[in-house]
């Protein structure tokens, strides 16, 4: 039997965010995918959307979406 137990206060994940008319001008709009591994702070979906929660070309609200999974590491 091991000693071994496995620690899920870290987590991996992916923040994607977009304005909903980035297709009429993909070059002016705002877009950005974030992907963390092993984060121990896991708000960053809060934080980004604090920072970026409109389009600086159009001031319209990111469409956005994040996927979180614990990081699982053996201590």
């Amino acid at each position: 039997m091991s000693d071994h137990r496995h620690k899920t206060d870290r987590a991996d994940g992916t923040v994607i965010a977009e304005c909903p008319n980035l297709e009429d001008d993909p070059e002016n709009h705002l877009s950005f995918e974030v992907e963390y591994q092993d984060a121990a702070d896991t708000e960053i979906f809060e934080e980004l959307m604090a920072q970026w929660p409109a389009c600086g070309e159009c001031g319209a609200d990111l469409d956005a979406i994040h996927h979180q999974q614990p990081s699982e590491v053996l201590e």
